[in-house]
């Protein structure tokens, strides 16, 4: 569980895949995925928040391949989830709203996989049973206001 957040006037993240192909571009797109992500935003996303944009497909594409696959940027509202294979190119697109975007990622991952690349500088956020309320007041501003 990992809280990602972008903060007002954020540019684009720009595209990338979430970790590095495994066996080489080759092998790589057409076996199975190996993890996938949940991704679940804590304000509603839309355009000018800013979003995730994806390139459908682009899991099983060689790499000059998926650049030219057409995009989509999803509008998600509060509590909506999408999953992503962890091998689909994607960017966080730039934040234009004077709000901070704040989006859950939850991974799933066959047991043998560790994201080496993503988790390495950062310790995993845990967030206890009391819930929000929970959290130092400082930085509850991080989080959505719990779903009444």
């Amino acid at each position: 569980l990992v809280n990602v957040i972008a903060l007002p006037g954020a540019p684009a993240q720009g595209l990338h895949r979430d970790h590095p192909w495994l066996f080489g571009q080759a092998i790589d797109r057409i076996l199975p995925s190996y993890a996938i992500r949940l991704i679940v935003p804590l304000i509603d996303i839309d355009q000018r928040t800013g979003t995730t944009m994806m390139k459908p497909g682009s899991h099983a594409k060689f790499d000059d391949q998926a650049l030219g696959l057409p995009s989509v940027e999803p509008v998600l509202s509060r509590g909506d989830c999408l999953l992503m294979d962890y091998r689909l190119l994607h960017e966080g697109t730039a934040n234009r709203s004077d709000r901070v975007r704040p989006v859950l990622f939850i991974d799933y991952a066959r047991p043998w996989f560790k994201d080496a690349k993503n988790y390495k500088k950062q310790p995993r956020l845990i967030l206890a049973t009391d819930g929000l309320y929970g959290i130092d007041p400082r930085y509850r501003f991080l989080f959505a206001e719990p779903l009444s």
